[in-house]
């Protein structure tokens, strides 16, 4: 059972150019170091709408998040090609991100606004909900800046897990790799004016986890607890196969802290911890 042992990789580029022979190659790589989870990373078009539907069928082709050429049919044949090997293909995208369209683009791959955001869903900077929160990504080039969604959000939590869940109709991954970026800033609020910190809004993880349960209950989940931020009600949830942490300051600096935090870890919660 892979979510006995689970040993995690990732793929991160699905060009239009890639080669059958090049893929099958980086996934035999991937098997010969026991990997079976493996993380699509940055596949998707835009966190809010991962993959876009236009006339009832997917987009073809996209940029990822650093602008560079994405393919469906890579993303395809990649998915198939780590089923081959008996591995688990696990889609990546964020808990709370999502990228606002810019009009006056000449790309269309960005000439397009989400219509289903709603003014609740996102967070602000401020207690007027004028401003939203998020990161200048397009700073260090990135395609867009990511905007703070709220996770506490019912509306936010149904609206991400079902386009998850579109995600599943037409590309046959096994599950969602979620991703968080970690602490947020102070100055952090809800569209009611309710300042967020960080280790409250870690609670929404374990509902978002529930959510998307309901709506996929075949998929398998794993979360980026980083730092262990919002790990007890994550691991409440019952939903996900292992712990997966990235270890940040809270957690300490030496290989003994690290080391006393995977034992705690595995003892507290009984499931693997990578």
């Amino acid at each position: 059972n892979v979510a006995n042992v689970p040993i995690e990789g990732f793929l991160g580029d699905f060009g239009p150019n890639l080669s059958e022979s090049n893929m099958q190659k980086a996934v035999k790589q991937l098997n010969r170091m026991h990997v079976n989870y493996v993380q699509f990373y940055d596949w998707y078009d835009r966190d809010d709408m991962p993959l876009r539907i236009v006339n009832d069928q997917p987009e073809q082709n996209w940029l990822d998040f650093m602008k560079r050429p994405i393919s469906f049919n890579t993303v395809k044949s990649y998915i198939d090609a780590v089923h081959q090997y008996g591995m688990q293909a696990m889609l990546y995208d964020l808990i709370y991100g999502s990228q606002l369209g810019i009009p006056t683009s000449d790309d269309s791959n960005l000439n397009w606004v989400n219509p289903n955001l709603t003014k609740e869903m996102f967070l602000y900077k401020d207690t007027k909900a004028i401003q939203t929160a998020g990161e200048n990504d397009q700073s260090f080039g990135g395609k867009l800046n990511i905007t703070y969604m709220n996770v506490l959000n019912g509306a936010w939590k149904n609206y991400l897990c079902g386009q998850i869940n579109n995600v599943y109709k037409y590309l046959p991954f096994d599950g969602w790799y979620v991703d968080q970026l970690g602490s947020l800033p102070d100055d952090t609020y809800s569209s009611d004016g309710y300042h967020l910190k960080w280790w409250d809004y870690g609670d929404g993880y374990g509902g978002m986890l529930k959510t998307a349960k309901q709506v996929s209950p075949n998929k398998r989940l794993t979360i980026n607890a980083t730092d262990g931020l919002g790990i007890e009600k994550v691991m409440a949830s019952n939903t996900v196969d292992f712990v997966y942490v990235e270890p940040w300051n809270s957690i300490g600096y030496s290989f003994e802290q690290l080391a006393n935090f995977i034992r705690k870890t595995n003892q507290q919660y009984k499931k693997p911890v990578v």
